[in-house]
């Protein structure tokens, strides 16, 4: 089983296999025994970036082709869909990184005080959501 690290740059394929583009990301979870990774995407088109997107100034010395940018959202792949290790983040990099995930685990009405009914927080997401019947949110927690 691969052992991948937090804020290693990884080429990934999508599950179905059936696509040629190989997108980069980085890999969020520090390594552990699941064969699962939380992974950021990695995008070329450096433009129009979400709230909390940002360009990786470090780009080549990470190890990427291209100018890229983090972009906004975490996603879990399993580790077989890793086509190969890249790089890695520089310490800033990671630190602007780790902002962006602080920012994606409460959603903006949480983070101003603004508690709205039905919107959950990542962990409570994470833990709760494998309960849950498809299309139903337990407010139970907000």
């Amino acid at each position: 089983m691969p052992n991948f690290s937090k804020d290693e740059l990884v080429i990934y394929t999508f599950s179905d296999w059936t696509r040629s583009k190989v997108p980069p990301a980085v890999v969020a979870n520090a390594s552990h025994r699941s064969q699962d990774l939380f992974i950021v995407p990695l995008t070329s088109k450096t433009g129009n970036l979400l709230a909390g997107g940002f360009v990786l100034a470090e780009w080549k010395s990470a190890g990427l082709n291209a100018e890229s940018a983090v972009k906004r959202g975490l996603f879990t792949i399993n580790d077989s869909f890793v086509r190969m290790s890249v790089g890695k983040l520089d310490s800033s990099e990671a630190e602007s990184l780790g902002v962006l995930l602080r920012g994606l685990a409460r959603p903006a009405a949480l983070n101003s005080g603004q508690y709205l009914k039905g919107w959950l927080t990542a962990s409570h997401y994470i833990g709760e959501a494998s309960r849950q019947r498809p299309g139903k949110v337990n407010t139970d927690y907000v």
